[in-house]
This record gives structure tokens, sequence and C-alpha cells, in this order.
């Protein structure tokens, strides 16, 4: 992932005519995370980036949140039955959370900073109700 630290060092090696390939830190810092998906619970009237981009990108319904307050104003909001804990610098699926009531949001600690709250959706399923593996994604249509 592209820091302050690793920049430094990367520039040092394009001043040896050494090329370096990347995004910069700087376009890390605004498009490198899941917060350009949703509008932050706090600023509702505030677009998120993705929206301001091309606002006909689908992407599931969801806030950005930063506190437990956070969590169940959006969980209000999105009126689902299940969501979807997503921390927004979150890789591989690393700290995601599948969660169905308001009580488990007010115990989450946010252990890897801000997260996104989405609706859960219940895609990855054959027409039998069985979980799909990618390689059946492939094979399902065949």
């Amino acid at each position: 992932m592209v820091t302050s630290q690793f920049e430094g060092w990367a520039t040092k090696l394009s001043d040896l005519n050494l090329a370096v390939f990347g995004e910069s830190l700087e376009w890390v810092n605004k498009f490198g995370s899941k917060g350009i998906l949703h509008r932050h619970i706090q600023s509702l009237d505030t677009p998120s980036i993705i929206e301001s981009i091309d606002p006909t990108i689908r992407v599931a319904r969801g806030y950005g949140c930063s506190t437990a307050d956070d969590l169940v104003e959006a969980w209000r909001l999105l009126d689902c039955k299940q969501v979807v804990i997503k921390p927004v610098f979150g890789a591989a699926g690393e700290g995601i959370l599948f969660l169905n009531s308001v009580e488990q949001l007010k115990m989450y600690d946010f252990p890897m900073g801000e997260v996104c709250l989405e609706e859960f959706l219940d895609l990855d399923k054959a027409s039998d109700g069985l979980v799909l593996s990618p390689a059946m994604h492939y094979n399902e249509g065949k």
C-alpha cells in the first residue's frame, strides 16, 4: 500500500532513473478505500465519491460510519434484516461481519477504523439455495 514512507523511498529510486509504478499517495488517499462507495451517515447531503464520478454506478445500499451511534442510525435508514460491516481499509474479506441485530451494532468497537454498513445482498446462491463457488458461477450458465 502506498504510504508517505513508500513515496519517500520511491522518490529516491526515481532520482536514480528507476521507474516506480503505482498510484500516488494523493490518489490512494482519495480513491483507495471502500469509503468512496457511500455517503457518510454524518453528512447525508454530501454525495459519495462514486456518485460524483457517475451516479448510475450500482452499489449496495449503505453508509460510511465512524461510531456505534452512526451504525445504529445507518441500520435504521437501511431498514433491512441483515447487514454487513466492511472496514473501509480492509482487503480479502478481513474484518467483514454479517449482523442481524441492532444490539450487535451497538457493541461494535471499530478494530480496523471506519466502516461501511451495507445491506446484505444474498447473491451467491443457486436456484436450489446452495451457495455457489466462483467456478460454479462460471459454469452455471453452460
